[in-house]
């Protein structure tokens, strides 16, 4: 018996190390995915976690847009509260712009139209490193008309997120409508993929940003929309789709502390895609305790 109790000791000892060791490999892989760092209103990170993001956009518009180019500075903020395991109160839109073009319309500055909602995670398994979500946002037209905000009823957002971890690499996407409550505004599809690979406390990555005219609005007769920052009326605009490529990286300051820069550039052309000539996104974001 007393020759028992040591290998008794030594089993449980060993039991607790491998639940231990399990425990932290099913934490592990969510701890390697990094959040998404173009187009931040549209793109949404399925996991449920409680989050402050500080961003900034440098948005350069094309030439062939109505303004004859120009540009636009984002300085904006993110929160997420993840109420439990599964429920995650956001607000995604919260900025001020600075509007610059070059002809037809003021410069002006101004707070953008307010964005807020839910987040629901259906399925999450941290060991293989799966994860999807729903979510319904509300945009409500409370920014400045400077920079073509507070106009129309606003928006509903309905979207849907997932990630998975393929061997090094980390996929994430998503896609979801943007539908007004009256016919002043034009309604957006937008899809969104993201790539990356951790290499230490470095995630290099690439992303796709698609976003496509549904169906036009009725305020100004352009063609060519305000991509996932402004929204035109334009009555001249349905079907037109706009196609970016980001190349970029995330870098892991401290545990729960990520930094991201971006640079975007459109892939298609024409009165579509013209608002975009180039953007460059960077953000800090912290990661908090949550339920």
């Amino acid at each position: 018996m007393k020759k028992l109790i040591p290998s008794l000791v030594l089993s449980v000892l060993c039991a607790l190390c491998l639940c231990v060791s399990n425990q932290a490999i099913a934490e592990s892989r969510f701890d390697q995915m990094i959040t998404p760092v173009s187009n931040p209103s549209t793109f949404e990170d399925p996991r449920p976690q409680s989050e402050v993001r500080a961003l900034f956009m440098w948005h350069e518009i094309g030439d062939g847009f109505f303004t004859a180019g120009g540009d636009t500075q984002v300085y904006g903020v993110q929160l997420r509260l993840a109420l439990n395991e599964r429920l995650t109160f956001v607000v995604n839109r919260a900025s001020l712009y600075d509007y610059n073009p070059n002809l037809f319309s003021r410069s002006g500055s101004g707070l953008s139209d307010l964005e807020f909602g839910v987040k629901y995670t259906f399925h999450m398994n941290e060991q293989a490193g799966t994860a999807a979500a729903w979510g319904l946002g509300w945009q409500i037209p409370s920014g400045n008309g400077e920079v073509f905000q507070g106009r129309g009823d606003g928006f509903l957002h309905p979207y849907v997120s997932g990630a998975i971890a393929l061997d090094d690499y980390n996929v994430m996407g998503s896609t979801g409508f943007r539908v007004p409550f009256g016919n002043s505004d034009s309604t957006f599809w937008d899809a969104n993929l993201h790539v990356d690979t951790p290499m230490g406390d470095l995630y290099p990555l690439m992303e796709l940003n698609l976003i496509q005219v549904v169906d036009d609005g009725n305020r100004i007769a352009i063609h060519g929309e305000g991509a996932d920052l402004i929204s035109f009326g334009a009555s001249d605009a349905r079907g037109e789709t706009l196609l970016t490529s980001t190349i970029g990286a995330r870098y892991r300051l401290a545990p729960g502390m990520d930094f991201g820069l971006g640079y975007q550039v459109p892939l298609t052309t024409g009165e579509g895609s013209d608002f975009m000539k180039y953007r460059i996104t960077t953000d800090i974001s912290f990661t908090l305790p949550s339920y």
